[in-house]
């Protein structure tokens, strides 16, 4: 059988709380391909980017967030406990249409490992991820603008490209990514 990859992209909604005792960069402890340990530093710059934004006026935060009233103050404070917040396997953080009908804590032990070792996860705050790897809680799309950053999908796309060509090369690719995400890749590797 021919070897795949699933890229997939995030969700908007995702689920709060984790294990407090773990704090990021602890991100590549459980890492599945060991590739994506060399966007921690790239990820370092936009968790900075995103923090100094934190500052700006009410209504470019909103800009930044796409929310207003309540859920900016959420957004705003979830992000203000990066990169200290609790962890969760970002298959388990995200929480929106994808992630539920994927119900992974409903999967064979089978299924999941075989999700785990060929799921590619692209975040507006992380670059690429594994499933299992450890996330917290952060609100930032991928076609957001970071102040001395810029766009963010523009930010991961050379990135990206450098970490996840050479590891499609040859293999099926079921490309899944919305096309926010889909700026972060240039798709030329894989064949599907």
């Amino acid at each position: 059988m021919q070897d795949f990859t699933i890229l997939l992209p995030p969700s908007e909604a995702k689920i709060p709380g984790g294990n407090d005792t773990l704090k990021w960069p602890d991100i590549s402890d459980n890492r599945q391909l060991n590739a994506f340990c060399k966007m921690d530093l790239p990820r370092r710059a936009v968790v900075n980017a995103l923090q100094a934004s934190l500052s700006l006026p009410a209504a470019d935060l909103a800009r930044l967030f796409g929310v207003k009233g309540v859920r900016l103050d959420q957004a705003v404070d979830t992000n203000r406990r990066l990169p200290g917040g609790p962890l969760l396997p970002a298959v388990k953080r995200y929480n929106g249409v994808l992630f539920d009908f994927l119900d992974y804590d409903g999967m064979e032990r089978s299924a999941q490992s075989a999700f785990d070792e060929h799921a590619v996860i692209f975040s507006g705050l992380w670059g690429l991820l594994c499933p299992m790897d450890l996330i917290p809680d952060y609100k930032l799309k991928m076609d957001a603008s970071l102040p001395g950053l810029g766009k963010v999908s523009a930010f991961w796309r050379p990135r990206v490209n450098a970490l996840l060509n050479p590891m499609l090369e040859g293999t099926v690719v079921w490309d899944l990514l919305p096309g926010a995400h889909r700026a972060a890749w240039d798709g030329k590797a894989g064949s599907a």
